[in-house]
Parts: C-alpha cells; structure tokens; sequence
C-alpha cells in the first residue's frame, strides 16, 4: 500500500507500506504490515497499534508510532534506517525466544539508528547493534538479550554459568561460577545461590561477592547445609538490568559418619567365656569385635580378630582358658576410633 498524496485513513493487513512525502496515512485502527515500512510523511496514530508480522522487516524513515509490535518464534533482522528515529508514544514490544532471537540492527552497520520510546517497553532476546536511546530513560533489553555493540542508553543482562560444586563435605562445599559477559552496566553483585528445590534463587541460601568489573570463574563458600541431603545451586550475576542465573547443578552432601560404639561391662563370665556388650552406634550397619590377652591387642583369641557379628549389641565369647584376663573391644563397619574395656 502505497500513500502518494493526500491523507489515507485505513486499518487493514498489507504487506509494504509507503509513505510519500508530503502524504499522511491516518490509523482508525490497527495496521498489519509483512513487509517493509517506508515513511517519507507523516502517520497519524490516533493510539492505535502497527504490528510488523514478516520475517525480515525494515523499518525506513522517521516515524511517530503510538504502539509498535514484532514478536518472533524463529531468528528474524528488523532493521532501521541509520540516522532515523523511531518514536513510541504508547507501547514497545520487540519480542524473541530462547536460542531464537530478534536481531535489530542498522541500514548502515557503524551508523546508529535512533529509538525514543516514551511509553511502556516489553522487550526481551534481542540481540542489539548500533542504536541509540534517545529518551532519558535507558530501554532494559530483557532476558536473554545480547549487545553487539555500538548501543547507547541500553542496558543488559550479565551472562553467568555454573560449574560442578566441588569440596564436597558434611556441611559444606564450594560453588563455581564463571561471568561470560558484564552486560550493561557492570554486575554490582555476583556469586551462588542454593536451596533444596530446583533453581534456587537469590530469595534462598547465598553469597554474594560484590560488585565485579572484570569476566571470568569464581568461587566462593556455600556454608550451613544439612549432611546427606541434595542441593541444588546455580551461580548469578546482578546489574541494573537485572539477575542472571546459570544451569541449575545438583550436589549432595557426604553424610554424618557413624559414631563410636562404647563398650560396657561384661556378663555372664564362667571359666571359658563370657557375653561381650555395647551401646548402639548412630548408623551403623553393624559391628566388629576383637577380643585379646593384652590391652594393646597385640595378641588376639583365635576366631575373634576383626569378627563381623551383625548389627547387634551383645555376642557370647567362648572357648577362653581359666583364670587368664581377656580384653574386648568394638567398631562399626565403617572404622573409629574403637572403644575398649579389661575383663577382670
């Protein structure tokens, strides 16, 4: 649709639309426009909404929209003539996806295009190059987006990863990150963050290492966890266009080792034995036993050097010779420090 002369009042789907000069087009409502857009005149919004639907668009000229739309499901380059502005009296939407983004880029790479958004801004996975702001309020690019640079008054995301916990301990471990990209302006706080529930957020368990003005790996202490309990951690990066996070990890920490077993009195002694008994050791499995002629357990009664008798806390010693002193001792399957009593 092309407006040579004149004004044109209309609300419809085209594919390009032209603007000559000196020539108005007047909205009575909503325009859908496939093609490209070249304005040389003059568009009279009247607060209604142009919505670019094509793949890839241009946008020529200097224009005065009320809302202007472009949300993509798959890569597409909205491009804007180098030395034109763009003004917004309503809303902005420019809208990508994860791993397809909106690229908006200049007619004449270097030469900048130049934006006055003055209303509402939704805008996220861009990837934006050679534009600048010209309203006093700096445009949020939005998750996921990429500054290719030559951009002014814009601001984005840092770009954070996560790496595998390492140091894994009863209630602690460390967290790894790596800030890949500053985004605009630099990060005034950076570190990891963890919790029991996937992606755990700064509202969680974290530690922030301040603001930082240079990329590259980090760790830092995740401190106060339970023991054998599963975490998840991500790493983050914080400026004033927002939080980054990187991939969720899982870790788990190592359990509480068992304890360690006391021996208590024996019983039931006569002249070739008597019963060996213990107190319970939180978790363990089972128990080990050693009977010897000598308190330094250098000489053990044959048949009972390191004897597995199950997960039981009392066990009958036999064939023992009379009138001989016997020594017993006691561990869990998993080795400590044992615990030893002299049989009279």
């Amino acid at each position: 649709m092309t407006v040579n002369t004149g004004t044109f009042t209309s609300a419809s789907d085209y594919h390009h639309v032209s603007i000559a000069a000196g020539a108005t087009l007047a909205q009575s409502g909503n325009i859908t426009v496939s093609g490209n857009w070249n304005n040389a005149g003059t568009l009279t919004h009247n607060n209604h909404t142009v919505i670019l639907d094509g793949g890839d668009q241009q946008v020529l000229g200097d224009t005065d929209f009320f809302n202007l739309m472009k949300t993509v499901a798959s890569a597409v380059t909205l491009t804007f003539e180098a030395g034109k502005t763009t003004t917004l009296g309503g809303a902005l939407t420019l809208q990508g996806v994860t791993g397809q983004l909106l690229f908006l880029r200049s007619s004449t790479p270097g030469t900048r295009w130049n934006i006055n958004p003055r209303g509402t801004r939704t805008i996220g996975y861009v990837d934006v190059q050679d534009s600048n702001n010209t309203n006093g309020a700096a445009i949020n690019a939005g998750e996921g987006s990429i500054n290719s640079n030559n951009t002014v008054n814009w601001l984005f995301y840092p770009d954070v990863t996560t790496q595998a916990v390492t140091g894994i301990g009863i209630n602690a471990a460390t967290g790894n990150g790596n800030i890949t990209d500053l985004g605009i302006p630099n990060p005034t706080a950076h570190g990891v963050c963890w919790g029991t529930s996937t992606n755990p957020t700064t509202s969680d368990g974290k530690k922030d290492m301040g603001a930082t003005t240079s990329t590259g790996a980090f760790t830092t202490a995740i401190t106060g966890l339970g023991a054998a309990t599963a975490y998840h951690v991500r790493a983050f990066a914080t400026n004033t266009a927002g939080t980054s996070y990187g991939e969720d990890v899982t870790f788990t920490t190592l359990p509480n080792p068992p304890g360690v077993p006391v021996a208590k009195a024996a019983t039931a002694s006569n002249a070739t034995g008597f019963t060996a008994n213990w107190n319970t050791s939180t978790g363990a499995t089972g128990y080990r036993l050693d009977v010897a002629t000598n308190s330094a357990f250098t000489s053990y009664v044959s048949g009972y050097q390191d004897k597995d008798v199950g997960n039981v806390t009392t066990t009958n010693i036999s064939g023992l010779s009379g009138g001989a002193s016997y020594y017993y001792r006691v561990r869990q399957r998993i080795p400590a420090a044992p615990a030893k009593t002299p049989i009279p």
